[in-house]
């Protein structure tokens, strides 16, 4: 990663960021996936990282969701999948990552 990227993130200021500015920005990314939705299902998994989604989460990932444009009916899809691999984790981890009989 460039040196310059890595300092930009150093000094963000996330705690007085504001989302709204920086939503313009993303539609001019040129990438072959949709960069709301990847970044909601980010957001989501960072939240859930606790092992818990709390509603002040839930309220800030549905905010982001709707500045960006992803309807609320790709969020909840995007909250089962992180479900889904959550458990596909924690069964790989009971099966191959158990002591040896």
């Amino acid at each position: 990663m460039p040196e310059e990227i890595i300092e930009a993130y150093k000094v963000f200021d996330y705690k007085n960021a504001n989302l709204e500015e920086y939503v313009p920005d993303l539609n001019r990314c040129d990438v072959p996936f949709s960069v709301p939705r990847t970044l909601i299902f980010d957001a989501i998994q960072m939240c859930r990282a606790d092992s818990e989604f709390a509603t002040q989460e839930q309220m800030a990932v549905k905010k982001a969701a709707k500045l960006l444009g992803v309807p609320d009916d790709i969020v909840l899809a995007l909250n089962r999948l992180v479900d889904q691999e959550e458990s596909l984790n924690a069964m790989r981890r009971a099966l191959l990552e158990t002591e040896k009989l």
